[in-house]
């Protein structure tokens, strides 16, 4: 890439951000954390405070023999002595990862364990081994307060551990993450008021209400979406806004707030959850990471929290439609949010489809955010159930979480069953590419139809689940799954090839599926429907 093509995608990457977030990554760049001050904590706590109860997870660590193992992502590392908290040979998530304690929720480790564990990781915080990060901290932060609370003893919560707890809570409120936002910034603003609440800050409290409040009124969308549009943060969130609904008190203006905001979000992901409770992968989402939907829907039933609230899918960009045998959900927006698109991904106008409760057409997930080849492809608009010219990205998806030009997405029309929408976006070597779908769903048929403005061939993409059989049956194809087969037939289409990708099964971790690419000139039209068994 030329020097100018190099300049013009920076500008655009950047002219999107607040004013705020360039002056806080300068601010942090000026004044990097090298490692974690000491802090002396001298004042009371708030014990045995109520905890919503954890869904059950995956332990991360193990012993044996004298060796560690830590299983995180789907990789596993074995240490033969000490644990290197520092450890980046499988990448910065994985050890991200490693940093959360996670594993401080171990109920098959001894508390004494565990507190042996968790003061290793401080010595190397505060010895400089590794340095403190906002992100980290706040997931290490709320893993250590439940920890605490639940295992409240004077003989566990030696002096040393509540000096680090507090340290870290120092290091937090003055580097909350302004300059990234988002989920970020949440995170890091239910860790102080989480720590607050259990050491008794007022200070820190008040700083957390002050962003919650402002911030999940803005990131919250009106029907219910986390405006990073990614059903996995998405759940990540709500989580959080349940765990602060089971602590804070009922009679404050944060708790209701925090219970209206956590009824719209059930309503989001009711509605965007298929019949058979999985969630679509829509930008970066894999399974294994949040809790699953419907762990969420009872811990907030038991919360007493409205799960029945209907709030019509409108902002998010999403539409779903469910007839008897049809699952649809279409992805009639652009790049959002504007000034924070690092979960974004390049697949406007793509849509996944379940048929009687099996999933036929799907997104190949998330599988790494490390910058490589799996990552740049899962981001662009190849990887997505839409078309392209000339294997070009709809949206300049670049590095790990950057986005340059993006598309202009409008909805032309739409009703109860069906829903028209246009990009537009500039190519990479000039011009302009348009590309207009319709989306039209009944009880026997789902109706797809494509139209494009340029004069040369362009390339539509479908995504099967692992496990089904595709078929060329012209003038189309036969999908089939072990208990019914779904038919797909082609109008106006030049030519058809089945090939093979990997399906993102969680992180780092991928199996072999198959796809279909078909090729057209100006419009074509696909009809699914039901066959035979």
């Amino acid at each position: 890439m030329n020097i100018n093509r190099r300049i013009i995608r920076t500008i655009e990457t950047i002219r999107y951000l607040k004013p705020a977030q360039v002056l806080y990554r300068v601010k942090y760049n000026l004044s990097p954390a090298r490692k974690l001050t000491h802090h002396y904590f001298s004042g009371d706590l708030h014990k045995n405070f109520t905890l919503i109860e954890l869904p059950e997870q995956k332990n991360i660590l193990s012993f044996h023999d004298g060796t560690c193992s830590v299983d995180i992502l789907n990789l596993r590392k074995t240490y033969s002595s000490a644990i290197n908290w520092g450890d980046l040979e499988y990448g910065r998530l994985w050890n991200y990862n490693l940093q959360y304690a996670d594993f401080l929720n171990q109920s098959n480790l001894s508390v004494d364990k565990r507190k042996e564990l968790l003061l290793d990781l401080y010595k190397w915080l505060t010895e400089g081994k590794i340095a403190p990060e906002p992100y980290p901290s706040s997931l290490r932060i709320m893993n250590i307060v439940r920890f605490y609370n639940d295992h409240y003893s004077d003989s566990y919560l030696v002096p040393e551990l509540l000096n680090s707890l507090y340290s870290e809570l120092c290091f937090l409120s003055g580097r909350l993450e302004y300059h990234l936002s988002a989920n970020h910034l949440l995170e890091n603003a239910f860790a102080l008021l989480m720590g607050g609440t259990y050491l008794k800050n007022k200070t820190w409290i008040k700083k957390a209400i002050k962003i919650l409040t402002i911030e999940l009124r803005e990131q919250i969308l009106d029907d219910g979406a986390h405006y990073e549009r990614s059903a996995m943060y998405h759940n990540i969130i709500l989580f959080r806004i349940l765990e602060a609904v089971s602590y804070t008190d009922d009679r404050s203006d944060l708790h209701l707030f925090l219970r209206n905001i956590a009824a719209k979000m059930i309503s989001w992901t009711k509605k965007m959850m298929f019949r058979n409770g999985h969630m679509p992968h829509v930008n970066d989402s894999a399974d294994g990471v949040a809790f699953t939907s419907d762990s969420l829907i009872r811990s907030a039933k038991q919360l007493s929290i409205n799960t029945e609230l209907e709030a019509p899918l409108k902002s998010s960009g999403y539409r779903v439609f469910k007839t008897q045998p049809f699952e649809l959900i279409t992805d009639v927006d652009g790049i959002n949010p504007s000034h924070q698109p690092g979960h974004a991904h390049a697949d406007s106008l793509s849509f996944l489809l379940n048929v009687n409760g099996e999933p036929i057409v799907v997104d190949p997930g998330t599988s790494t955010y490390e910058f490589c080849e799996r990552r740049q492809w899962e981001r662009s608009t190849l990887a997505h159930n839409t078309v392209t010219v000339n294997n070009e990205n709809t949206a300049d998806v670049w590095q790990s979480f950057r986005v340059g030009r993006r598309p202009d997405v409008q909805i032309l029309h739409e009703t109860n069953a069906s829903v028209t929408a246009q990009l537009s976006c500039k190519r990479m070597n000039g011009g302009n590419f348009t590309h207009k779908r319709h989306f039209s769903v009944n009880h026997d048929d789902l109706i797809i139809e494509d139209e494009t403005a340029v004069s040369e061939i362009v390339t539509g993409r479908l995504y099967f689940a692992p496990g089904i059989k595709v078929t060329v049956e012209n003038p189309g194809i036969t999908i089939r799954t072990p208990s019914q087969k779904v038919l797909l037939a082609f109008e106006n289409v030049i030519d058809t090839a089945i090939f093979e990708y990997g399906y993102a099964l969680g992180f780092n971790n991928t199996t072999t599926s198959s796809g279909i690419a078909y090729q057209f000139k100006n419009k074509c039209r696909l009809l699914f429907n039901e066959g035979k068994t």
